[in-house]
């Protein structure tokens, strides 16, 4: 993962392994922007309260630093689930603006169309940039531990391989910064849920129980492991090791923020 900086201060990471399969992806940070408090800095989430023009400014600024016309992206609307939608090029600038004009209620958006960049929110939760080999297809996957629950990252894995005619195996993946470990507290029933979903012995592993009292959630080893099942090898993933709560200066945190915050977006696209 590269830092990039662009002269107006917007900062963003980008993968160092996604392009040699001709895909670039992109994840953005806080830094920049012209949103007030409490979504100071870039934030690119036009549902979370902020002034629509800022929002537009932010988004206009970040897509034009990667290059982008800010006009084209693919958005979606993000439900917490695993359904997995293809952008074709009617759908191009959806979501690129507002929310409403998103293209879907889904967590997942792939394509197999050059020129069309597709984006992902987020502010603790793990965003997921997929690539098939020699640039056939590219995804974005939104995995809060819902959609980690139900098999998004399986699932975008599978539709893309399809569309794009590979297998799974050929894949690349890209993980962006998300929610570590230690300031993920969870509930019993978050327990439960993960147990219902994946069977105790395999929740087991990612549910850290210490003897002071409190459970934590390993999210970025459970990330990690649903693209093993998903047939995708370690070699084969990039993932960022931040964590978004431990780092204010650099991103957005639901959990840290009491709710009311920014968003910070992956950007994938076919070079």
């Amino acid at each position: 993962m590269k830092p990039h900086r662009a002269p107006d201060g917007t900062a963003w990471f980008e993968s160092e392994l996604l392009p040699s399969v001709g895909v670039r992806a992109a994840f953005s940070t806080r830094a920049g922007g012209v949103s007030l408090p409490p979504f100071d800095g870039l934030n690119l989430g036009a549902h979370v309260g902020d002034e629509p023009a800022a929002v537009g400014e932010n988004r206009r600024r970040w897509f034009s630093a990667l290059g982008l016309d800010p006009s084209v992206p693919v958005g979606i609307r993000q439900v917490h689930g695993a359904a997995v939608v293809r952008a074709g090029p009617e759908a191009r600038g959806h979501g690129a603006r507002d929310w409403d004009s998103a293209l879907a209620d889904a967590d997942g958006v792939l394509t197999v169309e050059r020129s069309l960049p597709l984006f992902c929110l987020s502010a603790d939760c793990a965003l997921a940039a997929l690539a098939a080999p020699g640039g056939a297809g590219c995804a974005v996957l939104h995995a809060g531990w819902r959609g980690l629950a139900a098999g998004i990252i399986e699932r975008g894995a599978r539709e893309l391989a399809a569309a794009a005619g590979c297998r799974t195996e050929d894949l690349r993946a890209f993980v962006g910064p998300m929610l570590g470990a230690d300031s993920y507290e969870v509930r019993e029933d978050f327990a439960a849920a993960l147990e219902a979903a994946w069977g105790p012995a395999e929740a087991g592993r990612f549910l850290r129980r210490r003897p002071s009292g409190g459970t934590h959630f390993l999210f970025d080893s459970a990330v990690a492991r649903r693209f093993e099942i998903a047939g995708i090898a370690p070699r084969n993933v990039e993932s960022a090791g931040l964590c978004t709560a431990s780092r204010a200066d650099l991103f957005f945190s639901h959990r840290t923020s009491g709710g009311r915050c920014g968003r910070m977006a992956m950007a994938v696209w076919i070079t």
